[in-house]
């Protein structure tokens, strides 16, 4: 009895560790959740992200975006080179907790929040045409490869 207890143990505090560091980092939200709770980012009564601000430069050759993270999401850093434009297109480099970096593209019209240790890109129609095009969000949770979580706005070459 007390072999078969000890055989079991091991599997059982595997189990028990493994679902502690699930709880610590949080698991994301699903999908359709997380999409309805982006409606609500940015009005400080119902939110519970937090907008990540950016060190924004602009020139000749259009804006830069300097996320710095300090190992928030695990990341170090986030940043995006964009042409001019509401949804002009932005190269976006991450560089992670251990110095590795990857790179990706997306839309200008970005901005950055934290959710549950998570970080998702966000996105909105710039100049909404009714409430309904103001509702929807796109949303990007940042990860190599990004991974889309939800696209209510659909392909963004017909807004411009």
């Amino acid at each position: 009895m007390i072999m078969a207890t000890l055989r079991f143990l091991p599997l059982t505090l595997l189990a028990v560790c493994a679902s502690a560091s699930a709880a610590g980092h949080g698991a994301p939200p699903s999908q359709a959740s997380l999409c309805e709770q982006a409606r609500g980012w940015g009005e400080a009564a119902t939110s519970s992200a937090h907008q990540i601000p950016a060190l924004v430069n602009q020139d000749a050759s259009g804006r830069s975006y300097r996320f710095d993270l300090a190992g928030r999401g695990g990341l170090r850093a986030l940043d995006a080179s964009c042409g001019f434009g509401s949804y002009a297109e932005c190269t976006f480099r991450a560089v992670a907790s251990d110095g590795a970096a990857y790179q990706f593209s997306d839309l200008s019209s970005f901005g950055l929040w934290e959710l549950d240790g998570h970080l998702y890109l966000l996105y909105r129609i710039v100049s909404p045409k009714d409430d309904a095009a103001a509702a929807k969000r796109r949303v990007v949770r940042v990860d190599n490869p990004p991974i889309r979580v939800c696209n209510e706005i659909g392909d963004y070459s017909d807004l411009m």
